[in-house]
């Protein structure tokens, strides 16, 4: 009889217990705030996403340790994609603490490094370093292989894009392939013109377990297109970019560039520039006018005198017919109308 109440109490037990869980894990908003989150990082509003991320972690749920692991790996993009490097260098450190093994770590220690070497890229660009300075930083890259990514972006700003594919490669050696490090070898192959190991790279970035920098992939992509002459297929690829992040700049002006090319205005160009004044504008137009109704009077005036000297040499009758046809020479445009025609490309 007593292990018969004992064992009606701890089935109680736990049935109290999954009534719990199951009312927690059906009040939780946890699942729907990164699934918004995620969205959000999709169309490159990073602010959005990591709102939704930290109160996607503050929410209490059990057995949720994995999904908010790899909730703090978005959220660590957030930053690194809102220059917050300090603030994701310290997200990626948490989430190697808390790692049970859900998350790669090679992968935890490149975005790490990715975070590293862009918060000293910041003082680079302020304080550039010499060569010297450049031999010592590689010293300490066999122990601390962020360093390589730092050296490549200095040797970018220089233009030395031999040197600064050969410091990416030896990073990649050491560390693997992100989308960091993908759009960065990828844009400097690109700019070599090697386009096959453009498109290698891209691939590989595109495979890559993190999507911090796959819109900027997919943007070399779409050059890589272009410089082939496929400009439909560049077109069409940056038209989907375009439309997932309508407030990137950079977007915005490869799209403008491909319509144009595709969608030539044979409209005569506005001879009137963008740099004028409305006022100068129509000074210019008046004075086109006026140029324009004064050749006409030249003409007039000119078939006049004509048509009195053929009188001088042929009999009346037959001199007024000819007359009469010579002042018809000219038909009477004006330039005003031309301008007034003409759009601005």
């Amino acid at each position: 009889m007593r292990r018969l109440i004992l064992l009606y109490i701890v089935a109680t037990l736990v049935f109290g217990l999954m009534i719990t869980l199951l009312l927690m894990n059906g009040f939780s908003d946890k699942k729907k705030l990164r699934e918004e989150g995620i969205a959000a990082f999709g169309k490159g509003d990073y602010s959005a996403a990591e709102s939704a991320f930290l109160l996607s972690l503050d929410e209490n749920q059990w057995f949720t340790k994995n999904m908010d692991l790899d909730t703090r790996m978005y959220l660590g993009a957030c930053y690194l994609r809102q220059n917050r490097y300090n603030e994701a260098v310290d997200c990626y450190r948490q989430i190697e603490d808390d790692n049970n093994g859900s998350v790669n770590e090679e992968l935890i220690g490149s975005m790490k490094d990715t975070a590293n070497a862009m918060s000293e890229m910041e003082d680079f660009r302020e304080f550039p370093p010499d060569d010297t300075k450049i031999e010592q930083m590689l010293q300490v890259a066999e122990k601390q292989p962020y360093i390589y990514l730092c050296i490549a972006s200095v040797y970018n700003d220089r233009g030395d894009y031999e040197n600064a594919i050969k410091n990416l490669e030896s990073y990649q050696a050491v560390r693997g392939i992100n989308t960091y490090v993908a759009y960065e070898l990828s844009a400097s192959y690109i700019r070599q013109g090697d386009t096959a190991k453009a498109t290698d790279m891209i691939d590989k970035g595109l495979s890559a377990s993190d999507t911090s920098y796959t819109d900027l992939l997919k943007y070399n992509q779409a050059v890589l297109k272009e410089m082939s002459g496929d400009l439909e297929g560049a077109f069409s690829m940056m038209e989907q970019l375009h439309q997932q992040y309508p407030d990137n700049a950079q977007m915005q002006k490869e799209y403008d560039f491909l319509y144009t090319r595709l969608n030539i205005d044979e409209t005569p160009v506005n001879p009137y520039t963008d740099v004028m004044t409305e006022e100068e504008i129509a000074r210019a137009k008046q004075k086109a006018a006026e140029e324009a109704a004064t050749a006409e009077e030249a003409d007039e005036s000119t078939d006049e005198s004509q048509g009195d000297s053929g009188n001088e040499a042929q009999d009346e009758v037959s001199d007024e017919g000819q007359s009469d046809s010579g002042n018809e020479t000219q038909d009477e445009t004006t330039d005003e109308g031309q301008y007034d025609g003409s759009e601005e490309q």
